[in-house]
């Protein structure tokens, strides 16, 4: 879900810790800027759909859901060589889990806040919990491992993020492809990547690989001709060379010493 991707970007300014006085100023910029992103992606997937003939286009304005569509748009993708079809399914529940921890852990994180303390250590900082109400123990315990379990989703998110994605700018953007991806597979600009190339014609990415090869391969035949054996010149200009052991290519087996082993 952009929302924490822009509400992560926003905070890593904040290297000494949030201010709690800020923490409300901070979500609302981040709220901000995904609702703006869901608007725009909404209206550049609109348009997609409409030059698709797809319909069910105001799924691309709910929050989850756009990702579905995406997927719907984007059509059959691929992974590891594996055709895959409705892949927006998949990224859309890989999302929902996702942000549903990240919410979590937001949750427990300020529920912990007021106990948070920072010591010095030398030239260095430690951090750790102090003074915290018995019934908050399970939080601190399970601080580490819900972190872990968050880093592993974020990772299968953007993985098939990353196969929604492709399969839709192939479509959509085919010479540039990879790197629309990247962008909106690992930084929260997929809303304006979508928005910027929705007015272009989808094609057939696998007929449009064929036609690269089938002009690549006439651009070869017209610059050098009909592919053929570079050393064909000097193998028919050569001299035919004996064999200076031919005397002895036709050695009768009765002479052979060994051929009883044979």
């Amino acid at each position: 879900m952009e929302f924490f991707e822009w509400f992560n970007i926003i905070t890593a300014f904040f290297t000494d810790g949030i201010p709690i006085s800020w923490l409300w100023y901070l979500l609302g910029g981040a709220g901000a800027m995904y609702v703006a992103c869901l608007i725009l992606g909404g209206f550049g997937m609109k348009e997609m759909a409409k030059r698709q003939g797809e319909k069910r286009s105001f799924l691309a304005f709910i929050p989850f859901v756009n990702t579905y569509y995406a997927g719907e748009l984007a059509g059959t993708a691929s992974l590891f060589g594996m055709k895959i079809k409705h892949s927006g399914i998949y990224a859309m529940v890989a999302e929902i889990l996702c942000t549903g921890l990240n919410v979590f852990n937001f949750v427990v994180t300020l529920l912990l806040s007021p106990y948070y303390q920072r010591l010095p250590q030398g030239d260095v900082y430690s951090y750790t919990y102090s003074g915290y109400p018995a019934a908050y123990q399970w939080m601190v315990d399970s601080e580490f491992t819900l972190t872990i379990i968050a880093a592993i989703l974020y990772i299968v998110q953007i993985v098939l993020f990353f196969v929604v994605y492709l399969a839709l700018f192939r479509k959509y953007f085919t010479r540039n492809a990879m790197i629309m991806t990247f962008v909106s597979a690992l930084l929260p600009f997929r809303s304006i990547a979508v928005f910027a190339v929705r007015k272009n014609t989808p094609v057939d990415y696998g007929e449009y690989v064929r036609k690269r090869e089938e002009e690549f391969r006439r651009f070869q035949q017209e610059r050098y001709g009909e592919p053929s054996d570079p050393f064909a010149d000097n193998k028919s200009s050569a001299p035919k060379q004996e064999d200076p052991f031919a005397e002895f290519g036709e050695t009768p087996s009765e002479d052979d010493p060994f051929d009883e082993f044979k």
